[in-house]
């Protein structure tokens, strides 16, 4: 029984931690210092909204639904696109430093 009850919530995770089917909201970490008009322009690129920023302007909420792929945002800059693929922000952020 300890073992299954592991076995579940080892699979739960991960499948808990997927966005909700038909979601088109991001969220983006842009490298700190990047100017509001380049991750502007990233967004831009993708065909997507911007929704929200924080003050520093390096976290970002961007709107895709007539965009494309979040992935396309990691040839503008991006170090983490929440729902893009795989490890690419570790990526970005070696090839950044």
């Amino acid at each position: 029984v300890p073992a299954l009850l592991a076995a579940a919530v080892l699979v739960a995770g991960p499948v808990a931690a997927l966005p909700p089917p038909g979601g088109t909201m991001v969220a983006v970490l842009f490298p700190s210092g990047m100017p509001a008009a380049d991750a502007l322009a990233a967004v831009s690129a993708v065909n997507g909204r911007a929704v929200w920023s924080n003050a520093a302007g390096d976290l970002w909420v961007v709107d895709l639904e007539a965009g494309g792929p979040a992935r396309g945002l990691y040839r503008h800059g991006a170090l983490f696109v929440s729902g893009g693929t795989l490890p690419a922000g570790c990526f970005a952020w070696a090839r950044a430093a």
